[in-house]
């Protein structure tokens, strides 16, 4: 990786040194602080260095950053989260597949998301960086956020306009311990699609960072968003760094020192 890649990590993870002992070990775990505003000037306002570099430091971060924010987000609604699970897939070896199952519990309700994460920012092909001097116009974030969603969702189809992200929509199957032969699929309204953006969008516009949509689909009535710019502009009103944890992630930075220093 280059050394401009790294400098540009170096700035989105912070480290931190956190008492908790893990019950497998009895090593302490190595927590970091994600500079949230430095993910605002990387992945959305594609400040002067950050052209070229997402596609790396994409691969470093990988889900950890997604798992890391949404986790995060439902904890501070009063959300338990159950559990973070692989594989999500239709039980079989062949056909689409998803990243994560997504277990969270509130009220004595349990509800399984199916989630497909992608990291897509200013960055991407079809993508638009915000203008950081118009950032905090309410009313020109506004209709970025709405044509972002607007570019992401087909509103005449109700369904996710990319090929990429339409296979959320497929309902997957539960594998019990990881097991094949023991699939099954969860009914009813417990069972939810839940597709995670790195964008800045919204169906009305609004800084909102979950929110639903209605999908025509034989599988889900509803599609859940989540933003992950979206949350980290809410969580930047209060605060400026954010305590994570994101274990592949540090594996790769710790084989990058490894093999270059």
């Amino acid at each position: 990786m280059c050394d401009m890649c790294a400098e540009f990590l170096e700035n989105i993870t912070q480290p931190l040194w956190s008492t908790n002992i893990t019950n497998k070990t009895d090593n302490m775990n190595m927590t970091k602080k994600l500079n949230l505003r430095e993910l605002l000037n990387f992945y959305d306002f594609m400040v002067q260095g950050s052209v070229t570099h997402a596609s790396a430091i994409n691969a470093v971060l990988g889900e950890d950053l997604a798992v890391s924010l949404l986790t995060d987000y439902f904890k501070n609604n009063g959300y338990e989260v159950l559990d973070i699970l692989k594989p999500c897939t239709l039980g079989i070896q062949r056909g689409p597949r998803l990243d994560r199952w997504f277990i969270i519990k509130k009220n004595n309700v349990t509800t399984f998301f199916q989630v497909e994460i992608k990291n897509w920012s200013a960055h991407s092909i079809g993508g638009r960086a915000v203008n950081r001097q118009q950032s905090e116009n309410d009313v020109y974030m506004s209709d970025f956020r709405k044509k972002r969603w607007e570019f992401q969702f087909s509103t005449k189809e109700k369904v996710p306009s990319q090929k990429e992200t339409l296979k959320v929509l497929t309902r997957m199957r539960w594998a019990e311990n990881n097991n094949r032969e023991n699939c099954y699929e969860y009914n009813g309204d417990s069972h939810k699609a839940l597709l995670c953006f790195w964008e800045p969008l919204h169906d009305k516009g609004n800084l909102e960072a979950l929110f639903e949509v209605d999908v025509c689909s034989e599988s889900f009535k509803k599609l859940t968003i989540f933003s992950m710019s979206n949350y980290v502009t809410q969580l930047l009103k209060t605060k400026e760094t954010l305590d994570v944890e994101m274990t592949n992630a540090d594996k790769r930075i710790d084989w990058l020192k490894k093999i270059y220093h």
